[in-house]
């Protein structure tokens, strides 16, 4: 008897892993708005302040 994993036996680990990164993703997605929102603000921020009054003048 040969060691290892049969085929069926991988293709079960590969979905689960597949699954595991799908939830990790999931879980971290809310940071990834939370800070592209944050760098969105900034840039608008400092753009009014800095960028605009330049071209202005």
């Amino acid at each position: 008897m040969h060691k290892g994993n049969t085929r069926r036996e991988s293709m079960m680990i590969i979905k689960l892993s597949k699954n595991d990164f799908q939830q990790n993703i999931i879980k971290h997605y809310k940071y990834y708005i939370y800070i592209i929102t944050m760098i969105d603000y900034l840039i608008i921020k400092y753009y009014n302040k800095i960028i605009y009054p330049i071209y202005k003048n």
